[in-house]
């Protein structure tokens, strides 16, 4: 994709061709220590494997370009040397950004396009209330008042799934590692029988509960993965003297319900409406692993809860009627939050959560968290990303490699 103008015309509007006898360039290797932090706005807005904060490059591109001049980036990844040059003290330089991966071209776009992020933030609303009906059948639940009984609509925050096993050894090679068990072939949840719910730590090894053999979950067949606890916020009126009762939103956990095995039942058997990614994961693949092919991972869909998966096809479906910029800015912030709303969140004691980074990694305890809470979370995050276009005029050509 190119942005504003072809590449050609950008170069002619915004280069000089160097002159050999009239141009002069001197400039000493930059010698001076660089130090850069990733815990900034902008950086977090949005992952990306070989990610470099900006802040390191901004100083190279200070000592060895001047405000105006026009910078290549062959393999910009997720555009941070674009950003750099915006952000020049001295002045922006105007960058030609280009990459192989549609993700980086995704991304890096969106670090440094113009975004109208008022736009932004009425069309993220708009999309919000366009997808509340669904989006309460998809993570609606209830709370029974412990003292009344009665019954209260509430909203999954998220919920802690479990990988099932069999109480049976996989088959291997009985000469170079020797099993004993034979196991009673029952039903294995690791969430009854590895974790210490006071500490929430999870234990290496565990004991079947129905013939007391000790186990690793290595050493197990899986068989599926099961919602084991929900924890989600109910809202009650609370009472004022002299002025109308107020809301209260309260937050609670329990294990998972009847009714919200009902409702996954119902997610499970139906057909999602909307686009749904279906590219292959093939084991030839650098990052696939043998727990892909035993957790049945084929394709990219694979990586999420069919609720989650359901509810990230309805928004994105959603940004198919704005204008470009809009969308594009929208999408970005659903992709930024792709992790955070996968299966790969792993469980913690802390109940935060935490994604495996570098790696592929589902585990066998994880979290599913509400996509739209979790957008609105990463929204503020991604304010400050998508302003650098909007504070500094964009002077970024944007495209895809096969065009050069």
């Amino acid at each position: 994709m190119i942005i504003d103008d072809s590449i050609e015309q950008f170069v002619k509007n915004h280069a000089q061709p160097y002159d050999v006898e009239k141009d002069s360039y001197e400039k000493l290797p930059y010698d001076k220590p660089v130090e850069a932090g990733k815990n900034t706005p902008i950086y977090n807005a949005h992952s990306y494997h070989t990610k470099v904060p900006y802040q390191g490059i901004i100083p190279f591109i200070e000592h060895y370009t001047a405000p105006g001049d026009l910078i290549l980036d062959l393999f910009c990844g997720s555009g941070m040397t674009g950003v750099a040059s915006l952000l020049c003290s001295s002045g922006p330089r105007k960058v030609i950004l280009n990459d192989l991966s549609p993700a980086a071209v995704h991304i890096a776009r969106n670090y440094c396009t113009p975004c109208d992020v008022q736009k932004l933030k009425r069309e993220f609303e708009r999309i919000k209330e366009a997808v509340k009906e669904e989006f309460e059948w998809l993570y609606g639940t209830e709370h029974e008042d412990a003292e009344t009984g009665e019954t209260i609509p509430a909203t999954i925050q998220y919920m802690i799934w479990s990988d099932v096993f069999a109480c049976r050894p996989k088959k291997r090679d009985t000469h170079k590692h020797p099993i004993n068990p034979d196991g009673c072939d029952s039903e294995i949840v690791l969430w009854d029988v590895a974790v210490d719910h006071e500490s929430g730590q999870v234990n290496d090894s565990f004991i079947c509960p129905h013939c007391g053999e000790t186990w690793r979950k290595t050493e197990l067949s899986l068989l599926r993965s099961v919602p084991v606890m929900t924890n989600y916020t109910y809202t009650v009126p609370t009472k004022g003297k002299k002025q109308p009762p107020k809301a209260k939103i309260r937050r609670a956990e329990r294990p998972v319900s009847d009714f919200e095995l009902q409702r996954l039942k119902e997610i499970e058997t139906g057909n999602i409406p909307y686009w749904c990614p279906a590219a292959r994961f093939e084991n030839t693949r650098e990052m696939w692993r043998g727990v892909h092919r035993d957790a049945g991972i084929t394709n990219a869909s694979d990586f999420f809860t069919k609720r989650n998966l359901w509810a990230l096809s309805r928004i994105w479906c959603e940004t198919d009627k704005l204008e470009t910029k809009i969308r594009d800015g929208i999408r970005f912030l659903i992709t930024s939050s792709m992790f955070n709303v996968s299966r790969m969140v792993k469980y913690r004691s802390d109940r935060k959560g935490g994604v495996v980074t570098g790696t592929l990694y589902v585990p066998s305890i994880n979290i599913e968290q509400n996509v739209l809470e979790a957008l609105e979370r990463k929204f503020k995050d991604c304010l400050p990303a998508l302003k650098i276009g909007q504070k500094n005029f964009c002077h970024t050509a944007l495209l895809h490699a096969g065009q050069l």
